[in-house]
């Protein structure tokens, strides 16, 4: 059996991300055996590994950033970004995110073709 592990890094911004290609996983039925991360990734993947929702990690996520604790460290790159524009990152990143494991379920199949076709 192959057990999957997610390492999610760095970079506050990067945390909207994450739980994109999170909700990715889900969606398509992949479960993560193991998740690691540094910065806003543990974070993350601690919320995710917890309540096992993309949904609820967001919610969360979003619930903390419009506390006044997070507004007084005046971060304005979550504050500044419009939800319409973090939606639209979302989806770039999922987008990407489909892309690559279609390509490695392709690269990890051993024909593109089915017997069938050949």
């Amino acid at each position: 059996m192959v057990k999957l592990g997610l390492a999610l890094g760095g970079g506050g911004a990067r945390g909207f991300a994450h739980i994109g290609a999170l909700r990715v996983f889900e969606q398509n039925k992949i479960p993560l055996y193991q998740i690691t991360g540094c910065s806003i990734g543990a974070i993350i993947g601690g919320l995710y590994a917890y309540y096992q929702d993309a949904e609820k990690v967001e919610s969360l996520i979003r619930e903390f950033i419009n506390q006044q604790v997070f507004k007084d460290l005046d971060i304005q790159i979550f504050t500044s970004i419009e939800p319409k524009s973090i939606t639209q990152h979302l989806h770039s990143y999922l987008n990407s995110v489909k892309k690559y494991f279609n390509m490695m379920r392709t690269l990890n199949a051993p024909s593109i073709y089915s017997a069938e076709t050949v």
